[in-house]
Order: structure tokens, then C-alpha cells, then sequence
């Protein structure tokens, strides 16, 4: 079986490696020179700056996706998790600090959720 992914950013690479795994023969498209998508970097009067999100979220979906591609333990992506990894701030002095929430806390959060909701609403 054959895949086509238009877009090699994390949500394209992602589901490339899973196509993969499954046995398809996968393309991947991108328009830009690089990968990443919005994971990358520019340099502008000698700063370095994000072009896309500060926040490395949910880093247990990417172990999982290392781990599946992984089969003779030739990648490794270390990182070290941060107490407070960034904050946000508005004009009008609101601030937000991000707090870590383990994905089996949030995975069950969601499937009682759903038991709460009208079934007409779950999609």
C-alpha cells in the first residue's frame, strides 16, 4: 500500500513513521527546504527566535513515536524536563505559567468527559 503526506511538520512526520510501521510505502511532500514545519528557527541581528510554538507539550508522544521507529536503538531525542519551562504575559499584566499535566491524567480526563456530555455531541 502506498501513502502520500503533504506536510513534513511533526503532525506529517508523525504520521508518516506510524504509516510506515504499518507496512505502507510513504511519501512525504514538503514545500519548504527543511523539515519541521513550524518547529524551526530563524536568526534575525543575532537573535535566535522560534517560528513557531515555545512549549514542548505531551513529550511521552514523542518518546512513543523514537521508540516505534527506534528498532536498533540508533535515535535518541534526550531533553530535560524544566520546572517552569516558559511564562506569558499580556499588556494588561496577566500572566500565565503552564503547568506540566502527565497524558495518562489527561487521556483520563477525556474518556470521563465523554460520559458526561449529550451523545449527539461526541464526535
Amino acid at each position: 500500500m502506498n501513502a502520500i503526506i503533504i506536510g513534513a511538520g511533526i503532525g506529517g512526520i508523525a504520521t508518516a513513521i506510524r504509516l510506515a510501521k504499518k507496512g505502507y510505502k510513504v511519501d512525504v511532500y514538503e514545500q519548504n527546504s527543511y523539515p519541521g514545519g513550524k518547529l524551526s528557527v530563524f536568526e534575525q541581528d543575532g537573535f535566535r527566535f522560534d517560528a513557531g510554538p515555545s512549549l514542548f507539550t505531551l513529550p511521552e508522544l514523542v518518546d512513543d513515536l523514537v521508540e516505534l521507529q527506534n528498532d536498533n536503538n540508533s535515535i535518541e531525542f534526550p531533553y530535560k524536563k524544566l520546572d517552569e519551562s516558559c511564562r506569558y504575559f499580556w499588556e494588561d499584566e496577566k500572566k500565565l505559567q503552564p503547568i506540566p499535566i502527565p497524558i495518562n491524567l489527561v487521556l483520563k480526563w477525556k474518556k470521563f468527559s465523554m460520559f458526561r456530555q449529550k451523545p449527539s455531541l461526541i464526535i
